[in-house]
């Protein structure tokens, strides 16, 4: 009897055991919700928040059923109370985080620098000298410029033309300024379009005029017949004036009696033969004021042939225009006839041995120290005879 009741009570322990467990656990008023073993109030408490588990961080309390800071106007940004309006790691919003030298203000990161007062890339940079954000952000300045004032610009001198610094100086294309663009023919010079060194524009384009004989050194400025240009002074040209001047000098007539001068005894036609007029090209001044007594545009000075009979003081005079001077000429006056047996040397009709005035000059052959009017005294002339012949 005794072992079949210990049997009967094993049993029944074995039975109990296997059996599940039932929660008695019956919540009710402030904490009616059940979390666990524990009645809470899933509409304030900070563990279970909401739901059981859910825990509120520090500075918040549950209210409803959420969590919320217990500080006006902290918002929660990952379970953590935050002011949006401060807070550099959620600036305005959750997550947005203020950048290096910058705060959060008013919900809006600023830059804390007195002179890197712009945010570009969430970087604080100076935008008046910023090469990469010139002026507002994401500008940037092209290669060999600066940012100054705000605005991308070239060395001194230079100009930013089209992307690039040009030398406003000396670009045809930029003369003085962008798309200045210089006329065919014309340089730029320190910002300024015309003629390169040596040429000028004369009205049809730039001239040469270190070497044109119509604009001698300038524009207008003729050469007298029979002279060259050169390095912008009119005189001889290679070969000396004699050549050059015959032809050009067989042109010029004075007074306009179609005799050129080199044959008219009287050039300006004032009824006075050259030889004793003072002022043989009729500009009313005498020599000792007059610059250019042949009026040939050449001052006397510079004037190898001042007489403008196309030959040279220096070799005399030239009565037949052969181009020989009458010092070296056989036959001074041109009529075939050798001078040493020619009865009229001066062609006047008047046989020398007759002719008190060979050379026809107004003076007495004995007074006359040149006799043949060349403009050489006889002895000197005689001189140059032995010295020719």
């Amino acid at each position: 009897m005794r072992l079949l009741t210990l049997v009967l009570l094993i049993a029944c322990a074995t039975c109990a055991a296997a059996a599940p467990r039932r929660n008695l656990l019956a919540c009710s008023g402030a904490t009616p919700d059940t979390c666990g073993t524990k009645c809470v109030n899933l509409q304030t408490s900070k563990e279970n928040c909401g739901v059981c588990k859910k825990k509120c961080g520090d500075g918040q309390s549950c209210v409803g059923g959420a969590c919320v800071c217990t500080t006006t106007g902290n918002t929660i940004c990952s379970n953590k109370c935050v002011s949006l309006a401060t807070s550099k790691e959620n600036c305005g919003a959750c997550a947005k985080k203020c950048g290096d030298g910058q705060s959060c203000v008013s919900g809006t990161c600023t830059c804390t620098s007195t002179t890197s007062t712009t945010i570009c890339s969430n970087k604080c940079v100076n935008i008046k000298a910023d090469k990469s954000n010139c002026g507002a952000c994401g500008t940037k300045c092209p290669k060999d410029t600066t940012c100054v004032n705000g605005a991308c610009a070239c060395s001194v001198g230079k100009a930013l033309c089209s992307g690039a610094c040009i030398d406003v100086k000396t670009s045809k294309s930029n003369c003085g300024s962008c798309n200045n663009v210089c006329a065919n023919g014309l340089v730029c010079t320190n910002g300024t379009c015309g003629c390169a060194a040596g040429y000028a524009n004369c009205g049809t384009g730039c001239i040469k005029t270190t070497s044109d004989v119509n604009n001698c050194g300038g524009c207008g400025n003729v050469c007298a017949p029979g002279l060259a240009c050169s390095n912008g002074v009119c005189g001889c040209p290679a070969g000396g004036c004699v050549a050059a001047r015959v032809g050009a000098a067989a042109k010029v007539d004075t007074d306009g009696d179609k005799i050129a001068n080199v044959a008219d005894t009287d050039d300006d036609g004032d009824g006075i033969r050259d030889s004793a007029d003072p002022d043989m090209d009729g500009d009313n001044l005498l020599p000792a004021a007059d610059s250019d007594d042949d009026g040939d545009g050449v001052a006397d000075s510079m004037d190898l042939d001042s007489d403008g009979n196309g030959i040279e003081e220096e070799l005399g005079d030239d009565k037949d225009m052969d181009g020989i001077p009458d010092a070296q000429d056989d036959d001074e006056d041109g009529d075939g006839i050798l001078d040493s047996v020619d009865p009229d040397v001066d062609g006047d009709s008047i046989a020398n041995g007759d002719d008190l005035d060979d050379d026809g000059d107004g003076l007495d052959d004995s007074e006359d120290s040149d006799d043949n009017g060349d403009d050489t005294d006889d002895a000197e002339e005689d001189d140059r005879r032995r010295r020719y012949k």
